[in-house]
């Protein structure tokens, strides 16, 4: 099964089984929260059957009780780049966000490599999880080494204040 499709089944499976409902009544932190525990936690369950995961997206709107799910539906082989891809979802939940009421939370998640200070790079998941009530936050959770060999373990979630949100047009609006 390709990368794409498995990360189109896993979060199917997610969705389907009821995980993924946001809280309207919760607060804008809350919803953050809750956002970016099902982007990780579906992108690790990908990365842990793939070895990597394609990058996708989840949004909540007002009035809705479920997320919905924002990622690749084409044909594998005709895929854009990963990075395209990314780019171009984070593009068009900041389009959603400026012209879509509606459209209170969301958050997308790709593959992402850092540099250390001793110069190794280090892959890890990056997410982006804003709210329009809320601040936005990016997530990083760096694949370690492992010490007895083998398969890279995720290691402690970095938070990181961004400097462009998904919101951020309303946000100057106010």
């Amino acid at each position: 099964m390709n990368l794409i499709r498995l990360t189109l089944v896993l979060l199917s499976g997610l969705l389907a089984a009821g995980t993924l409902h946001a809280q309207p009544a919760s607060s804008p932190d809350a919803v953050i929260n809750r956002l970016a525990e099902s982007l990780m936690t579906t992108a690790l369950q990908a990365v842990g059957e793939s070895g990597s995961v394609y990058p996708f997206a989840l949004q909540w709107h007002a009035g809705e009780d479920e997320v919905e799910l924002l990622g690749y539906r084409g044909e594998a082989d005709q895929a854009p780049p990963s990075d395209q891809w990314a780019l171009a979802l984070q593009q068009r939940l900041q389009q959603q966000a400026a012209t879509d009421p509606t459209l209170m939370a969301a958050g997308l998640v790709r593959m992402s490599e850092v540099k250390t200070e001793q110069g190794e790079t280090l892959p890890g998941l990056w997410a982006l999880v804003d709210h329009r009530d809320g601040r936005p936050v990016v997530l990083f959770l760096p694949f370690l080494a492992n010490p007895q060999g083998g398969k890279r373990v995720p290691g402690e979630v970095i938070y990181h204040a961004p400097q462009q949100g998904l919101f951020d047009a309303q946000r100057q609006a106010r």
